[in-house]
């Protein structure tokens, strides 16, 4: 019997805990698990257990958004921002403001 495929794009875990700068664990992650892909920061994806794909955390994007309107990084908190907000949306939440 085949499994059936959800089609669940994101997810909301407890914990955020993603791997340490510079680690091996962070080097496996594939590049589009983050914000910044090309020097691979702001991580906002993690491993589905069910599934093995890599799909949006919506704590994840929250720590993204704090992280860069604490760094003063103003472009990747919209994309953050841009991502979040519709999931916010379906969830019955507010949007947050930029």
């Amino acid at each position: 019997m085949a499994k059936a495929r959800t089609n669940k794009t994101y997810r909301t875990s407890k914990k955020w805990k993603p791997p340490r700068v510079g680690s091996k664990a962070r080097a496996k992650i594939p590049k589009h698990a983050f914000l910044l892909p090309a020097t691979r920061r702001f991580p906002f994806k993690s491993k589905d257990p069910k599934t093995g794909r890599y799909i949006a955390d919506t704590t994840g994007l929250m720590a993204a958004y704090r992280r860069a309107i604490l760094q003063g990084n103003r472009v990747v908190a919209r994309k953050a921002l841009s991502k979040l907000n519709p999931i916010r949306v379906k969830q019955g939440k507010k949007k947050l403001p930029l």
